[in-house]
């Protein structure tokens, strides 16, 4: 099997349980749910979709030598996700961001998944536990495969290829560990991660989408317009369960979603306020004879990490525009 990738190129799957479970019903419904929440339907750009990024963390993981069990604990890592993607936590608050982690161990369970994995010898229940993956999943703001991909994989629709392949080209492992080769490739790296932040993943539009669309989706779920099953259908299939249906408050909210969404923030007079974190990435730089993490040797980016920790969570007054 060849996986032709937009941040990795074409790469070879040569190993049958990982074709499997690439061709398996839950990764294959990753096709139909994009990465990067209800953002997609304001914005045309936005692209990405989560059987994208799965097969990008495994392709990663691959290459840097990780195990065959990391490899498909990287490639199944989202396969718990919903429809909208981290619209859920916006849905489910009290789950504290965590939706879908919390439910990756059920849909792996009632998926032809177990099956697979047992005919190569291999116990499904390993793989959810993401922490005994060290290339995998690290805590923010340490560099794994999940964040440099989605970085990268975003990254794109900002500045291409070319940055991607600096960044690949300086990329390496110290002790479990992901790592840049030099301090210049982790401080852009570092700074490439704040723009994206700043620019995709907390810019205003993208925030109104999330509530917008939870709004639809609590009260679908409310009115039995939609079951909780129903959340791990495609984007596309729930989207169009919600734009038919005859409950007002659902039809307010659907109709805004579209690429005419205009979004100011206002703290006078906001229609929804949505809760945000600031996120960033202290990568660890080994040059091969010492380790040090970005904030140990650059004292700029050490303030800034300090002022981001102290400010981690903030709400964003955000108001609807009509046109």
């Amino acid at each position: 099997m060849h996986i032709h990738d937009a941040v990795y190129g074409s790469t070879k799957i040569t190993e049958p349980l990982l074709i499997e479970l690439i061709q398996s019903k839950p990764m294959q419904r990753m096709k139909g749910v994009m990465q990067n929440g209800a953002h997609p339907l304001v914005n045309p750009s936005i692209t990405v979709t989560r059987y994208e990024h799965g097969a990008g963390v495994m392709i990663l993981l691959q290459k840097y030598g990780a195990s065959r069990e990391e490899q498909v604990a990287g490639l199944l890592h989202d396969v718990g996700h919903t429809v909208f993607s981290h619209v859920i936590d916006v849905v489910f608050r009290e789950f504290n961001d965590n939706y879908d982690d919390a439910h990756l161990p059920h849909v792996i369970e009632k998926s032809e998944i177990p099956a697979i994995m047992k005919k190569y010898g291999m116990d499904w229940k390993t793989i959810v536990e993401k922490e005994r993956f060290s290339l995998l999943e690290k805590p923010l703001p340490k560099l794994c495969a999940d964040r440099i991909d989605y970085t990268l994989r975003d990254g794109l629709l900002e500045t291409g290829t070319t940055t991607n392949a600096y960044f690949l080209e300086n990329l390496t492992t110290h002790n479990g560990e992901f790592a840049f080769a030099n301090v210049k490739a982790a401080q852009l790296f570092s700074e490439h991660y704040q723009k994206l932040n700043k620019a995709l993943w907390t810019n205003p539009r993208c925030a109104a989408s999330f509530e917008i669309m939870a709004k639809a989706l609590r009260e679908a779920l409310d009115k039995k317009v939609i079951t909780e099953e129903m959340l791990y259908l495609t984007d596309k299939e729930v989207f169009e369960i919600l734009k038919k249906s005859d409950n007002p408050i659902i039809q307010k909210n659907v109709s805004l979603l579209n690429y005419q969404l205009q979004i100011e923030v206002n703290s006078e007079n906001p229609d929804f306020a949505h809760r945000l974190k600031n996120r960033w990435i202290d990568p660890l730089i080994w040059d091969g004879k010492e380790a040090h993490y970005l904030s140990e040797v650059d004292p700029h980016a050490r303030e800034k990490f300090g002022i981001y920790r102290e400010n981690k969570h903030y709400l964003m007054p955000l108001k609807i525009i009509p046109h």
